[in-house]
Protein backbone atom coordinates (compact mmCIF):
# COMPACT_ATOMS: atom_id res chain seq x y z
CA UNK A 1 0.00 0.00 0.00
CA UNK A 2 2.68 2.63 0.60
CA UNK A 3 4.32 2.26 -2.77
CA UNK A 4 0.52 3.25 -4.36
CA UNK A 5 0.20 6.02 -1.15
CA UNK A 6 3.66 7.36 -2.62
CA UNK A 7 2.43 7.45 -5.91
CA UNK A 8 -0.30 9.23 -5.26
CA UNK A 9 1.35 11.80 -3.29
CA UNK A 10 3.55 12.52 -6.27
CA UNK A 11 0.67 12.51 -8.75
CA UNK A 12 -0.92 15.11 -7.54
CA UNK A 13 1.82 17.37 -6.01
CA UNK A 14 1.94 20.01 -9.17
CA UNK A 15 -1.47 19.51 -9.78
CA UNK A 16 -3.50 21.72 -6.99
CA UNK A 17 -6.60 21.81 -9.36
CA UNK A 18 -6.89 18.09 -9.18
CA UNK A 19 -5.87 17.53 -5.99
CA UNK A 20 -10.02 17.07 -4.91
CA UNK A 21 -9.65 13.79 -7.55
CA UNK A 22 -6.73 12.53 -4.70
CA UNK A 23 -9.10 12.10 -1.85
CA UNK A 24 -11.51 9.43 -3.65
CA UNK A 25 -8.00 7.41 -4.76
CA UNK A 26 -6.86 7.67 -1.41
CA UNK A 27 -10.36 6.47 0.12
CA UNK A 28 -9.99 3.61 -2.08
CA UNK A 29 -7.29 2.68 -1.58
CA UNK A 30 -7.65 2.10 2.00
CA UNK A 31 -10.89 0.07 1.37
CA UNK A 32 -8.48 -2.15 -0.89
CA UNK A 33 -6.12 -2.74 2.10
CA UNK A 34 -8.40 -2.72 4.86
CA UNK A 35 -6.79 0.24 6.28
CA UNK A 36 -8.10 2.58 8.13
CA UNK A 37 -6.87 6.24 6.55
CA UNK A 38 -9.95 8.71 6.67
CA UNK A 39 -9.74 12.54 5.45
CA UNK A 40 -9.60 15.07 8.43
CA UNK A 41 -9.30 18.04 6.28
CA UNK A 42 -9.40 18.58 2.48
CA UNK A 43 -6.72 21.00 1.40
CA UNK A 44 -9.01 23.39 -1.07
CA UNK A 45 -6.64 24.87 -3.94
CA UNK A 46 -5.28 28.66 -2.76
CA UNK A 47 -5.82 27.82 0.93
CA UNK A 48 -2.44 28.32 3.14
CA UNK A 49 0.19 26.19 2.39
CA UNK A 50 2.22 24.27 5.27
CA UNK A 51 3.76 20.95 6.06
CA UNK A 52 3.74 18.41 8.06
CA UNK A 53 6.28 19.50 10.54
CA UNK A 54 4.05 22.90 10.60
CA UNK A 55 1.40 21.00 11.38
CA UNK A 56 2.65 18.30 14.44
CA UNK A 57 4.14 21.28 16.03
CA UNK A 58 1.29 24.06 15.85
CA UNK A 59 3.18 26.33 13.78
CA UNK A 60 1.34 26.83 10.63
CA UNK A 61 -0.33 30.35 10.04
CA UNK A 62 1.79 31.54 13.00
CA UNK A 63 2.59 35.54 12.28
CA UNK A 64 6.27 35.08 13.73
CA UNK A 65 7.24 32.34 11.65
CA UNK A 66 5.39 33.14 8.49
CA UNK A 67 7.80 36.40 8.77
CA UNK A 68 10.78 34.35 9.45
CA UNK A 69 10.01 32.31 6.23
CA UNK A 70 9.31 35.19 4.49
CA UNK A 71 12.07 37.08 4.98
CA UNK A 72 14.68 34.13 5.45
CA UNK A 73 13.67 31.42 2.84
CA UNK A 74 16.18 28.79 3.95
CA UNK A 75 14.62 28.95 7.45
CA UNK A 76 11.52 27.32 7.81
CA UNK A 77 10.13 23.96 10.23
CA UNK A 78 12.04 21.11 8.15
CA UNK A 79 14.13 18.26 9.32
CA UNK A 80 16.83 19.92 10.72
CA UNK A 81 14.11 21.97 12.90
CA UNK A 82 12.64 18.89 14.28
CA UNK A 83 16.38 17.22 14.70
CA UNK A 84 16.87 20.76 17.09
CA UNK A 85 13.38 19.80 18.48
CA UNK A 86 14.41 16.51 19.59
CA UNK A 87 18.09 18.11 21.07
CA UNK A 88 16.52 20.67 23.07
CA UNK A 89 12.76 20.05 23.98
CA UNK A 90 11.13 16.86 23.04
CA UNK A 91 11.02 14.26 25.51
CA UNK A 92 10.86 10.61 23.87
CA UNK A 93 8.13 7.78 25.37
CA UNK A 94 7.00 4.18 24.56
CA UNK A 95 4.29 4.32 21.51
CA UNK A 96 1.83 2.26 23.87
CA UNK A 97 2.00 5.99 26.50
CA UNK A 98 1.14 7.90 23.43
CA UNK A 99 -2.06 10.25 24.11
CA UNK A 100 -3.80 13.01 21.74
CA UNK A 101 -1.18 15.42 20.84
CA UNK A 102 1.73 13.60 21.35
CA UNK A 103 4.11 13.52 18.14
CA UNK A 104 5.12 11.13 15.84
CA UNK A 105 8.27 11.22 13.97
CA UNK A 106 9.16 9.09 10.93
CA UNK A 107 12.60 8.21 10.13
CA UNK A 108 14.53 6.16 7.98
CA UNK A 109 18.50 7.77 8.11
CA UNK A 110 16.74 11.43 8.46
CA UNK A 111 13.40 12.37 10.02
CA UNK A 112 11.15 12.10 6.51
CA UNK A 113 7.40 12.61 8.37
CA UNK A 114 5.67 14.18 11.18
CA UNK A 115 2.14 13.33 12.83
CA UNK A 116 0.44 13.47 16.08
CA UNK A 117 -1.60 11.47 17.96
CA UNK A 118 -5.78 11.88 17.77
CA UNK A 119 -8.03 9.67 18.89
CA UNK A 120 -5.62 7.06 19.16
CA UNK A 121 -4.76 7.11 15.41
CA UNK A 122 -2.28 9.59 13.97
CA UNK A 123 -3.51 12.91 12.07
CA UNK A 124 -0.51 14.02 9.73
CA UNK A 125 -0.24 16.01 6.36
CA UNK A 126 0.70 14.04 3.19
CA UNK A 127 2.43 15.95 0.93
CA UNK A 128 1.15 19.50 -0.17
CA UNK A 129 -2.20 18.00 0.18
CA UNK A 130 -4.80 16.91 2.60
CA UNK A 131 -4.88 16.31 6.37
CA UNK A 132 -5.04 12.46 6.74
CA UNK A 133 -6.10 10.69 10.14
CA UNK A 134 -4.36 6.88 9.77
CA UNK A 135 -2.93 3.87 11.80
CA UNK A 136 0.85 4.35 12.97
CA UNK A 137 2.35 2.14 9.62
CA UNK A 138 -0.50 3.27 7.25
CA UNK A 139 1.89 5.72 5.59
CA UNK A 140 3.64 6.26 2.06
CA UNK A 141 6.67 4.47 1.56
CA UNK A 142 8.52 7.02 1.44
CA UNK A 143 8.07 8.33 4.99
CA UNK A 144 10.29 4.97 6.35
CA UNK A 145 9.16 2.55 8.92
CA UNK A 146 10.88 3.47 11.70
CA UNK A 147 8.66 5.35 14.79
CA UNK A 148 9.48 7.66 17.06
CA UNK A 149 6.42 8.86 19.70
CA UNK A 150 7.78 12.30 21.71
CA UNK A 151 5.61 14.08 24.37
CA UNK A 152 3.60 17.10 23.16
CA UNK A 153 4.68 20.20 23.06
CA UNK A 154 2.68 23.61 23.32
CA UNK A 155 2.34 25.45 20.69
CA UNK A 156 4.31 27.99 22.74
CA UNK A 157 6.93 25.87 23.34
CA UNK A 158 7.23 25.37 19.30
CA UNK A 159 7.20 28.79 18.69
CA UNK A 160 9.90 29.71 21.04
CA UNK A 161 11.87 26.78 19.76
CA UNK A 162 11.42 27.55 16.06
CA UNK A 163 12.99 31.17 17.38
CA UNK A 164 15.87 29.83 19.18
CA UNK A 165 16.64 27.60 15.59
CA UNK A 166 16.20 30.92 13.85
CA UNK A 167 18.65 32.30 15.84
CA UNK A 168 21.14 29.92 15.40
CA UNK A 169 20.86 29.80 11.65
CA UNK A 170 21.49 34.17 12.01
CA UNK A 171 17.89 35.16 11.15
CA UNK A 172 16.86 36.63 14.07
Amino acid sequence: MGEELDRLIDDYADSPEHLAEQVGLITSLAAKYGASISLVNEKKPGELQFNCYQYSFGLADVEVVTEIMRHYRYIFPNRDFVQHLIATRLREIAAKDAKDGDHVLYAGSHIEHAGRIAQGSVESKWGSGHLWRHGLLEIPLRYDDTVRVFQHISQEDSIEAFLDYARIKAAV
